[in-house]
């Protein structure tokens, strides 16, 4: 089963800028330095960003049943760690974690670094980001843990070495990926090669239960 992907050229540079300066004017959460400014069904900008940005990834995709959680414009300054996206759904009894997209906007607030950076996604998945973790790794060929040194160094080893690896999307602004929302992923150390932040757009969605 494909639990990942990626699709070029889904955005032109008008709609991203369009859906960035509109997703930047929310209010931000911060945690650890990183910002995200959202919208869910409680913000003003909720059925506008339906109209004019996820109208299309559900064209694109073709499921009609998925329905949006929240939009976010996410400003990240130190690596997120491995996690799953299944706690956005966590809190309604009717709705279960869908699929997560990301779009590249920029390294260093640069559009033209935009590829320096990439997202890792995990063949391990779960709920609530417990770390009890067992895989069986002699049935699979990538262990996280082989490329530790390169892109998972903002996490603990031992934590690292419970995952292997379903693929690794390297960033191209245009371009939209996604994964299944409950499987585990993480974001390269970007710190660690040299950079100091980078910016998406970021979309997860639900399914009613």
């Amino acid at each position: 089963m494909k639990i990942a992907g990626k699709i070029k050229n889904f955005a032109t540079e008008d709609e991203l800028h369009l859906w960035a300066t509109a997703l930047s004017s929310a209010d931000p959460f911060i945690k650890n330095e990183n910002s995200w400014r959202g919208v869910n069904e409680d913000h003003i900008l909720y059925e506008w960003f339906i109209t004019n940005c996820y109208n299309k990834i559900i064209k694109t995709f073709g499921d009609p049943n998925l329905k949006l959680m929240c939009g976010m414009f996410l400003d990240e300054k130190n690596p997120l760690g491995i996690h799953t996206d299944a706690y956005h759904a966590e809190p309604y009894e009717n709705r279960k974690t869908a699929i997560s997209f990301l779009m590249p906007l920029s390294v260093d607030n640069n559009e033209l670094l935009a590829d320096k950076s990439r997202t890792i996604i995990f063949n391990e998945h779960g709920k609530n980001n417990k770390q009890d973790i067992l895989t069986d790794k002699t049935k699979l060929d990538k262990i996280a843990s082989q490329i530790y040194s390169k892109h998972l160094s903002h996490n603990d080893y031992n934590f690292v070495n419970k995952f292997t690896i379903y693929n690794e999307y390297q960033w191209e602004r245009g371009s939209i990926i996604w994964w299944a929302g409950d499987y585990y992923h993480d974001s390269d150390n970007f710190t660690k090669n040299g950079y100091n932040s980078k910016q998406a757009i970021v979309v997860h969605t639900y399914y009613d239960c």
